[in-house]
C-alpha cells in the first residue's frame, strides 16, 4: 500500500504543476480539467476505500498547496471522493472507455455537490461552482474525456498505481 501512496503522491504532484503551470496559460481553455480528481478516482476504484481515502487527503493536499484554495478543501473532497469510488473496488471491470468517460463525469458533479454542502457549513470563502455557466459544462466535459484517457496511462503501470492481490 505505501508503494501505491507513493507513486501516487509523485502522480499528484507532477500533474497539478502541469495543470497549473502549463494548461491554465494556454488560452483556449476557459476551464481546466482537473486531473488529480480522475487520480483519486482510478487510484479507489483499484485499491479500495482505505488507499482511496489516503491517497485523496495526500492528493488533495498537494493541490491546496498549489492553487489559491482554502487549505483543506480539496483534501476532504478527495478524501470522500476516493472514499466513495473506493466502495465500487472490484464490482466492475473499468477497464473500457465508457465507464471511465462516466466516472469522470460523475466525480465532477460529485466534487461539485461536496464543495457545496462545504460553502453552506463554512460560508463565503468557499468559492461554489455555478451550475448554469459554461465554464462547468467546460470542466464536466473535459473531465469525461480526460478520464479515459488518463486510466489507460496509469493502467500502463499497474505495478507503480495498483495493489496486486496475492
Amino acid at each position: 500500500m505505501r508503494k501505491v501512496i507513493l507513486w501516487t503522491i509523485a502522480a499528484a504532484f507532477l500533474l497539478g504543476v502541469f495543470e497549473t503551470a502549463i494548461l491554465s496559460h494556454i488560452q483556449l481553455l476557459s476551464a481546466l480539467p482537473d486531473l488529480i480528481l480522475i487520480l483519486v478516482v482510478y487510484i479507489a476504484l483499484y485499491n479500495g476505500t482505505v488507499v482511496g481515502i489516503t491517497a485523496g487527503f495526500f492528493s488533495g493536499l498537494i493541490f491546496d498547496f498549489l492553487s489559491m484554495a482554502p487549505m483543506g478543501l480539496h483534501s476532504f473532497t478527495f478524501t470522500v471522493l476516493g472514499f466513495l469510488y473506493g466502495m465500487v473496488y472490484g464490482k466492475y471491470n473499468v477497464r473500457r472507455f465508457f465507464f471511465p468517460l462516466v466516472l469522470g463525469l460523475s466525480a465532477t458533479f460529485l466534487k461539485a455537490g461536496i464543495i457545496l454542502i462545504l460553502h453552506v457549513l463554512f460560508g463565503q470563502s468557499i468559492q461554489i461552482y455555478n451550475l448554469f455557466a459554461v465554464s462547468f459544462w467546460i470542466e464536466v466535459a473535459e473531465n469525461a474525456l480526460c478520464a479515459p484517457l488518463l486510466f489507460m496511462l496509469f493502467g500502463l503501470f499497474p505495478n507503480a498505481f495498483e495493489i496486486k492481490e496475492l
